[in-house]
């Protein structure tokens, strides 16, 4: 029997591989560096339900699988955890970029990350950067 690379992932996070699980994270996979929302992931898979795949998001962002940003908009979007992942603390070393062309929003390295003072007593437990602009694929439509 041939092993995917989604049952690897979800073997070495300890979750049982179900057909919806699968095609969940195939569709991460697939669109590698771009965020997803519940209503883009239902848009592809047309067929499931709406209450199985918000519990196999939430399942794969508490493992770890999935990293998650909330949008100018308020809309909660998931992308695909890679190597910049710390595994001790889940903490992500990047921004998020939303295009104002194609309106997807990308996981985006940053050169240095904010230093926030904490002497005022203050604990933040989550940073979330969220830069507005336009994407590779749309600005080199723009200047073709």
């Amino acid at each position: 029997m041939r092993v995917n690379k989604e049952q690897v992932v979800l073997s070495k996070a300890n979750i049982a591989s179900t057909p919806n699980r699968v095609l969940v994270l195939r569709l991460f996979l697939t669109h590698n560096n771009t965020t997803l929302s519940l209503g883009d992931i239902l848009n592809f898979l047309c067929f499931a339900e709406k209450s199985t795949i918000f519990r196999t998001l939430q399942l794969f962002e508490a493992k770890e699988i999935l990293h998650s940003v909330v949008s100018v908009d308020g809309i909660k979007n998931y992308a695909l955890c890679t190597q910049d992942c710390i595994v001790d603390n889940h903490t992500h070393l990047h921004g998020h970029l939303k295009c104002k062309e194609c309106s997807l929003m990308f996981c985006t390295p940053m050169v240095s990350l904010p230093v926030f003072e904490t002497r005022l007593g203050v604990k933040i437990d989550k940073v979330q950067i969220i830069a507005n602009g336009t994407c590779k694929d749309c600005n080199q439509v723009a200047y073709q």
